[in-house]
This record gives structure tokens, sequence and C-alpha cells, in this order.
């Protein structure tokens, strides 16, 4: 079950994988009968789809003979229309069967609700951030009406997905995961944390309080990537509430190592201007405690999640693995 989990993750930590598997994005995304226009644009850093290949499970989805078969378009080949609105003219269609299968759909839905997050978060009424990976953010690329309402195309979207018939799972399975997005994307979960993450701007907050807006802007998500493969599979409670929290925790990880980046990153390898955070006077643990003690406590906590998913043996390795890059790492 770690396998999806590792797969899920990346794509909420914009990851890009080796470029060959981006030819699978358009593949995929006409398997699905997606239409979104600018589509190359909204997606962070080629995460979307470019990772499916890997939640399929499947070594044959990357092999040559599979990404010579994937049409050959690049991402730059979105169609030139005067709109950037995200629309879909049907749900995904069948991709394949089984627990793979259902992951890449699910997986689908969930950076449909990453990338809206990410072009509302850029608007100048939320962070006002006038990059996103060294691109344009969209309100700027574009305007900000259209920035807001491909945006809520976007989450829409998402729950069109997880409804669609060509989802092969029980009616309560889906119920269940519609639920859990819903409730992990909204006032309780992501939507919740960026308002307090707006609202406590320039304001003496604990880090209590801290570590739980940025659970909520940040680690829901990635405890939905978690705890979809238990619901997929019909795990009991317990199990779920397991792999929730490995979810929470990683996404707090990956949370303070963007805000120990903004600190001391190099604005060029970001892809966007740094120190944003201490000129906004964010609620982050760095501007709390200083970047030597985030730091510290950010390694704690990574030691602390590595413990937890070392319980499941031998096949915990990769999920390792990218914990370990995710406080490693630079952008």
């Amino acid at each position: 079950i770690l396998k999806p989990i590792l797969c899920l993750l990346f794509l909420l930590s914009g990851v890009g994988l080796p470029r060959p598997t981006n030819r699978s994005i358009i593949f995929y995304v006409q398997n699905y009968k997606i239409s979104l226009l600018f589509f190359g644009y909204f997606f962070s850093a080629g995460a979307f789809l470019s990772l499916f290949s890997f939640l399929s499970l499947s070594p044959s989805f990357l092999s040559p003979s599979f990404l010579s078969s994937s049409p050959a378009v690049s991402l730059a080949s979105a169609p030139s229309v005067p709109s950037a609105l995200a629309s879909a003219s049907s749900a995904p269609s069948s991709v394949s069967a089984g627990f793979s299968g259902s992951l890449i759909i699910v997986g689908a839905a969930i950076e449909c609700v990453h990338s809206y997050s990410l072009i509302h978060d850029d608007l100048p009424a939320m962070d006002n951030d006038d990059l996103r990976r060294g691109r344009l953010a969209t309100h700027k690329k574009f305007n900000e009406f259209t920035a807001i309402l491909a945006a809520n195309s976007l989450l829409t979207l998402a729950f069109e997905i997880l409804s669609s018939k060509n989802l092969k799972l029980s009616s309560k399975v889906k119920n269940e995961l519609i639920t859990s997005l819903a409730i992990y994307s909204g006032f309780s979960g992501l939507a919740g944390g960026q308002y307090f993450d707006l609202a406590f701007e320039n304001k003496k907050i604990s880090k209590k309080k801290i570590i739980n807006i940025q659970n909520n802007k940040t680690g829901k998500l990635f405890a939905f990537c978690c705890e979809c493969a238990g619901i997929i599979k019909e795990q009991n409670f317990k199990k779920r509430k397991i792999l929730k929290k490995i979810g929470l925790d990683i996404g707090l990880l990956f949370q303070i190592t963007d805000d120990l980046i903004d600190f001391k990153g190099d604005s060029k390898i970001v892809g966007k201007p740094t120190k944003m955070d201490k000129n906004k006077g964010k609620p982050t643990l760095v501007n709390l405690l200083g970047y030597k003690k985030t730091l510290n406590f950010a390694n704690n906590l990574k030691n602390k999640i590595n413990k937890k998913i070392q319980n499941y043996g031998i096949k915990s390795q990769d999920l390792l693995q990218s914990v370990e890059f995710i406080l490693d790492r630079k952008s």
C-alpha cells in the first residue's frame, strides 16, 4: 500500500520525474477525455499525471514501448485559446483496471484540488505572488477573473472525477473518498488553513497554532494522499487513521521545508522571490523560532516519520527516500 502513497505524495510535492514520462501526461489526459485549456500552464512542475505511470504500479508503463505509444505532444502544445478555464467533456474513461487504475483517477482529482489552491494562493487578495516555479502566476499570465474561474473549475472537476461511473469502486468507497477530500479541502482543511495563514500575518501566535495552520493548509491534502489508499482498500478506521497521521506529518515537513527554503533559498532555483514570509510577517516556525531551531524541529519530525514508515518493512524504502528528499530539496 506504500507504493501508491509514495506516488500520490510526489504529486503534491510538485516534483517532476524524468522527462520521458511527461509524454504520458497527454496520453492520460486524452484517456480521461478532460479538456484543460492551457493545461500545462496550471499544473506545477510537470507534477500532474507525469507520475501516473508510477501510480499504475506496473513496470510496463515505464517501458519504451509504452512511452513511444503515447502521443508525442509536449505541454507547450496546449491549445492557444483566449481562456484558461478548465472544463471536462466527460469524467475519466477507463484506465487500467483494479486498484492501480483507481489510484490514477484519484490522483487526478487530488492534483486538480492542489492546482486550484496554487492559482488562488498567488492572487493579489491572498499571497500576491507574480511567479510560480519560475513562470508567471496564472493571474499575471492571463487576468484575475480567469485565474479565479479556472481554479474554481479545477476544484469542481476533482469531484466530477471522483463521482464518475468510470471510477470502478463501490458507491460506499466513492462516497467516502468524496467526503474526505471535501473535508480536507474545505474550511476544516486547506481553505481554512489558508484563511488563518492570511489572518495571522504580522501577529504573534503560538507554535501550536502555527503547526495547526500548516497541518490544515498543507498537511490535510497529504493526509488524503495517504488515507485514500486505505479507503480504497476498505481498511478499518484505525489503520486509516495511522495512514492519515503519516500524511499529516509528511505535509507538515514539506511546509516547514518550504519555509526554510523561503528564508535561505536561492530565488533563481526556487523560481520566485525568497524571504517573502519574513516580509509579510507570515505565521511560520522560522519566523517564530528562527532558522536553526526550525531546522532541528524538521529533522526531529523527519525521524519521527521514518520510524512510523519503517513499521511497514522493506516495502517502505521508496517512501523513506522520498521523506529524505523532502527535507533536502532546494526548491
